[in-house]
Parts: structure tokens; sequence; C-alpha cells
């Protein structure tokens, strides 16, 4: 006897099979809809970032200083409202002294990677918020002053995340210095992470959690090599957090390499601790990306 198929639908199965067909195509689907999604709300902020660098430019030419602020170009007529993210980024203007002119920053795509999002040569220390101590600047340097026990100070965005900080540093005498990340201001001191040139523990590297201004021991550290230099020579110094992952690099070299979930976010910084004497030469923060 031969079964013949109904004409007036579909069996169970097929109907099965074309809801795993569509559930397949939009699988598909939706991941390259948000990406193209993703880079055109990337491509919108960056576009952003270009308009208030030329804006700012013009803002010079006819006002001969720079903006202080987005809102200050929008009152002058630069900008007929202020920008905003499409992904709802923080937008951060960063009036810089060197490298060629401000910058608009966003907390969710930063500024193109071979751009720094923020940089000086420490003209002055505009940007920089002194927490405790003092500090001064000379030659492109920002020094800490070494009749105080302790300087600290901060600089840069609250919302920086994954960055590359670089300066040269140079320990004159004393104890050893430190470079804030991912640190906010608190009452009583900074929160965050801090990379130690630390000659005073016996010649480390080290990193450490700090809360409230209060030090934890080491989470990371390494010894200095032998025969390195540790006073009085200028050392280029880099500190990249990416997400979990922490590197150290002193002169190239790698020193740190470890993964620490505490603080995804804040400024960087410097310190300085039992009057030591130090310099930083002149500050560049990149956008790390892996």
């Amino acid at each position: 006897m031969t079964r013949l198929r109904s004409s007036d639908g579909f069996t169970l199965v097929e109907l099965m099979v074309v809801v795993l067909i569509i559930g397949i195509l939009v699988s598909i689907a939706i991941p390259i809809f948000a990406t193209s999604a993703k880079r055109a709300q990337a491509a919108t902020c960056f576009a952003n970032q270009t308009m208030a660098s030329q804006a700012a430019e013009l803002y010079r030419t006819k006002e001969s200083v720079s903006p202080p602020t987005l809102q200050s170009m929008v009152d002058k007529g630069f900008f007929v409202r202020l920008p905003a993210c499409p992904s709802r980024g923080t937008y951060v203007w960063l009036s810089r002294t060197t490298g060629g002119g401000d910058l608009l920053a966003c907390s969710v795509h930063y500024v193109s990677n071979d751009t720094p999002m923020w940089s000086t040569a420490w003209a002055n220390l505009d940007g920089f918020k002194t927490i405790m101590g003092r500090w001064t600047t000379a030659g492109g340097t920002i020094v800490a002053d070494a009749t105080q026990y302790q300087n600290r100070g901060l600089f840069g965005g609250a919302a920086w995340t994954d960055v590359s900080i670089k300066t040269k540093a140079t320990l004159n005498s004393g104890s050893g210095y430190g470079i804030y990340f991912r640190a906010t201001d608190a009452v009583g001191g900074p929160t965050g992470y801090v990379f130690q040139y630390d000659p005073g523990l016996g010649n480390k590297f080290v990193v450490r959690k700090v809360v409230k201004g209060v030090e934890s021991g080491p989470i990371a550290q390494s010894s200095m090599p032998a025969g390195f230099a540790v006073y009085g020579t200028g050392h280029d110094v880099q500190i990249t957090a990416i997400g979990t992952r922490i590197v150290a690099r002193i002169d190239g070299k790698v020193v740190l390499d470890f993964t620490d979930s505490s603080f995804t976010s804040g400024q960087a910084g410097l310190r300085t601790w039992n009057k030591s004497s130090a310099g930083f030469g002149g500050v560049s923060v990149y956008n790390a990306t892996p």
C-alpha cells in the first residue's frame, strides 16, 4: 500500500528542520550584525575625536590659546553641540603640552593606538593632581621633593582600563619610586595598583595593591639583574595593563608578567617615599590592545 503525503502542510520533522535552519542562520547573522554595529559606532567615535582635534586647532588659531574644555569650544561656536559616543562612552578632553595638540579620549574607544591618550613633557604641572608632598617641573622632568617623606600625585582619566604607561625615570637616592595605574583618588590616598622600583626592598621590581594609600604586600616581584645601574641612571619604564594581565618592562625587557583582577580602571600616577630623590621624564599613555 502506498502512503500519500498530505498536500496541505508540513510534517513535524520538516518543521523542526526548518526551525533548526532558521536558528543556525540567526546564530550566524547576530554576531555579524553586532560586529558591524560596533565597528560603525567606533568609526563614529573616532570621527568625533578627529573633528574635536580639528576644532581645537581652529580655536587656537583664533583665540591664541588652547581650548580648556569641550564646552568652551561649543560656547565659542566651534562645535554646534557636545559630541556623544554612540556606545555611551565618556569623553575626556585631554589638553596636552606636547605631541601635536589636544585630544578627545573616549572611555570605550580611547584614541587610535599610535597616538598617546595622554602625553606631557612636564613644561608645568597642568593635568597633574598633587595628593601628598610637593612636585616641581624642570627640563622636561617632574621631580619629587626629596625633603618630603611622601610624594604622591595622579593624572589622566578615571575611566582608563587597558593602557600602556611610558616614562623615563631616574632614582638619584633613597628607597625607591612608584608608578600608579588603574588608581582612583580616595580619602587617605590612592586606591589601585602601584609598580615600585624598590632598592629599599633589596633591589626589587614590585607590584602592590593600594587601598586608600595603604599598600599590600607584593603581589608580584622580581630581582634587579646583576650589575643593574640602580641609582643615577634613567631607565625606560613601561607598565601595561590589558584585562587581568599586567606586564612591567624596564629598558624594553619584561621584569614582571602576571594576572590580577582587583582593579579594572583608573588613573595613572607617581610616588616616592622615605625622602627619595627621583625624577620622571615626559610621560605618554597609550591605548593597549592584546
